[in-house]
């Protein structure tokens, strides 16, 4: 593991154990191993070092990519139902740490600047739909005339609106339950994508 992944791993856990309010730099080197000015070496800023942490350095964000690459050798429904799953996932566990970010306007600031440095920030993830989207458009697996960016910014918005709910008032209150919703909203959008139910039977 390279010193930028025991920073990143060291913050998560810290971010998980203690929160973002009381996180210092010198408590994550402390974790990691490393002088404090390894950090500002590596990340430029307590911000940019969140913002990395977020877009790479869950977990969690991890999981997303690894489900887009099975999504593209899996069927289309399969694959949707396993991307917005760890969508779902993702959004649930770095939500509160955006908004504890958003709570210090300086730290925000910095934070909000290395996403947009890095072109790490919120569209991220819906532009990654977007993309196996196209793939499969190219491939000949969804109809031609699906516009892939919002039929991916609806997923993203969709599944981060969940975890939102989730946060607050519990996964229950979501259509489907806990269980049932990833089910209930790629079967939503499957008319919209799939060729074969777009295209009229002869």
């Amino acid at each position: 593991m390279s010193l930028r992944e025991q920073i990143l791993e060291a913050t998560s856990m810290l971010i998980r154990q203690e929160g973002v309010a009381t996180l210092r730099t010198r408590r994550i080197a402390e974790v990691a191993g490393c002088s404090e000015g390894l950090i500002f070496k590596h990340f430029g800023s307590k911000g940019g070092l969140l913002a990395a942490v977020l877009s790479a350095g869950l977990p969690e964000a991890n999981t997303v990519y690894d489900a887009l690459d099975r999504a593209k050798r899996a069927d289309l429904r399969s694959g949707l139902v396993d991307v917005v799953q760890a969508l779902y996932s993702f959004y649930r566990t770095s939500t509160p740490i955006v908004g504890s970010v958003m709570g210090d306007r300086e730290l925000f600031t910095y934070y909000a600047d290395a996403h947009r440095a890095a072109g790490s920030g919120p569209a991220h993830m819906w532009r990654l739909i977007a993309s196996y989207l196209r793939e499969l458009k190219g491939r000949g697996l969804i109809d031609e005339t699906v516009d892939t960016e919002f039929e991916a910014l609806s997923l993203a918005g969709a599944s981060q609106n969940a975890a939102w709910v989730t946060l607050i008032e519990g996964a229950d209150t979501l259509p489907g339950g806990a269980d049932g919703f990833v089910d209930r909203l790629v079967d939503a959008r499957i008319p919209a994508l799939s060729k074969e139910l777009r295209t009229p039977s002869g």
